[in-house]
């Protein structure tokens, strides 16, 4: 089956997605006193835009913000998905896309990578897409479901990849691309359009219009010239994915420009370096910056190390979080 991007009156533009998964678009939330998260799930339609905009003003204006956006769609009506995207960013929402995670179908502890790598060609591997979702309900995996099925090697299934919508791909990636704070992976690639009626001069012209708004979208958005080459160099019919925080940065550049005049940063090297000593402490190895695993004892200078960080880390976030939600306020203000 295939979703649809209207950009130019009476054409449409092809983005594919799996056959029998264009579940229509539902909105859902989940509050905790104030502070809500919104789930998109299924195929973007026409009018769901509207939809959203009714949906998140309905939150706000019962004095509420709207702090993320999770997206489990494999895309839709391009055009759609760029006016939420515009509304996501109106609002300084995150976005949280599904994240991929290798599951191992037996027990690892013990294990060094090079042993895991060789039961893999024996034991089958999963890749699972995980996702906090299971919080809305509906049809995800939780942890009780999961304890009887094969994911049951994993104390905390959060939710695991059981129908198509559980990516987020095609347009659903436009709207992953409007957050303020981005996470997990999302598919791109390429417009077409399926017309039996157009000689290739009038593809030409058609298709180039709708190129050239979506490049402008994703100018808009200040997605790197890196980011929009891959799109326009993926064909229709692939996905390239994208990890975002990786691949992208996981801030919106001037969002974070934002967050750093009123909180002292928590560098990217503090980051590394705090990962670095909690796998030495949880596991007793930690990979250094060439891949290769460095395995020795937790030392008290790494723990004291590692309670700085930690404090510094808690110090960011409290600030940030204060940060954020009166940005919020004022900008979801505008959305009621």
């Amino acid at each position: 089956m295939l979703a649809s991007l209207r950009i130019i009156a009476g054409f449409f533009f092809w983005l594919s997605i799996p056959a029998g998964s264009l579940h229509a678009a539902d909105f859902r939330k989940e509050c905790l006193a104030s502070y809500c998260d919104v789930l998109l799930y299924g195929a973007i339609q026409e009018g769901d835009a509207k939809k959203f905009r009714d949906f998140v003003s309905g939150i706000v204006r019962h004095d509420q913000l709207v702090n993320k956006l999770l997206l489990m769609s494999p895309g839709g009506l391009v055009d759609e998905a760029i006016s939420i995207g515009r509304i996501v960013r109106k609002g300084l929402i995150e976005t949280w896309a599904p994240h991929p995670v290798l599951y191992f179908p037996f027990d690892v502890s013990g294990l060094t990578d090079a042993q895991i790598r060789a039961r893999c060609v024996v034991d089958e591997c999963y890749w699972v897409m995980y996702f906090e979702a299971h919080r809305f309900g509906g049809p995800y995996t939780n942890s009780a479901e999961a304890s009887a099925s094969k994911f049951s090697n994993y104390s905390e299934v959060k939710g695991a990849f059981v129908d198509e919508n559980t990516i987020c791909a095609s347009a659903c990636a436009l709207i992953a691309l409007a957050g303020v704070d981005r996470r997990g992976m999302i598919g791109l690639h390429h417009i077409s359009i399926r017309s039996n009626d157009l000689d290739y001069f009038d593809l030409e012209r058609r298709l180039t219009g709708g190129t050239s708004i979506l490049e402008e979208y994703l100018r808009e958005m200040r997605i790197p010239q890196a980011v929009i080459d891959r799109v326009f160099s993926t064909g229709s019919g692939s996905i390239d994915g994208l990890w975002l925080g990786r691949d992208l940065p996981g801030k919106d550049s001037i969002f974070l420009e934002f967050l750093n005049s009123k909180c002292t940063p928590f560098t990217d090297e503090e980051y590394s370096r705090l990962t670095d000593l909690e796998f030495l402490r949880d596991f007793g190895f930690f990979l250094d910056d060439n891949g290769n695993l460095v395995s020795r004892k937790f030392t008290r200078t790494d723990n004291e190390q590692l309670a700085s960080l930690e404090t510094r880390k808690d110090e960011w976030h409290s600030c940030t979080f204060d940060v954020k939600t009166e940005a919020r306020k004022k900008a979801q203000a505008r959305l009621r």
